[in-house]
């Protein structure tokens, strides 16, 4: 998982999608909540963290100045179908002037929005994922299969 290195200023505001759906194991849920602390505790930005299956579930903000952790155990909510075009919706409504950058964490199945985003978009692919071609717009990046860690969730 990439993002800015240390000593580089890091985005004004990240806004980082859980897919919740069933079809997301919780090993995986495990993985990319970790991948979410670790930025968290590297890169301070304004983050908004939202868990979405086929509709946005949860939405929690962090402010680049607040030294709140992510919690360490979070409780999933969702587990449905999978629908994206909730997320760029809820990114598009932000202010054009400061659009964020969404990384958003799934196996790519699902409901892709019909137009390119006009943000920057990442998808962070688990590791039984959709093929990369199938992810329409953004760049697509896979976390590594290293065994999987105990869910935290």
């Amino acid at each position: 998982f990439f993002m800015p290195s240390i000593g580089l200023d890091a985005p004004r505001h990240v806004v980082f999608a859980i897919d919740t759906s069933g079809s997301i194991s919780n090993a995986d849920l495990a993985l990319i909540a970790g991948e979410v602390r670790n930025y968290r505790e590297t890169f301070p930005s304004k983050l908004t963290v939202l868990q979405c299956d086929a509709a946005i579930q949860s939405e929690q903000h962090y402010d680049a100045q607040d030294p709140t952790p992510l919690p360490e155990r979070m409780t999933v909510k969702g587990r449905g179908g999978t629908d994206f075009r909730p997320v760029f919706d809820w990114v598009s409504a932000q202010s054009e002037s400061s659009y964020p950058i969404l990384v958003y964490a799934t196996d790519g199945f699902g409901t892709f929005p019909k137009e390119v985003a006009r943000f920057p978009t990442i998808w962070v692919l688990t590791e039984h994922s959709a093929p990369d071609k199938s992810i329409p717009f953004g760049a697509a990046i896979r976390l590594p299969a290293c065994g999987a860690p105990q869910p935290t969730w």
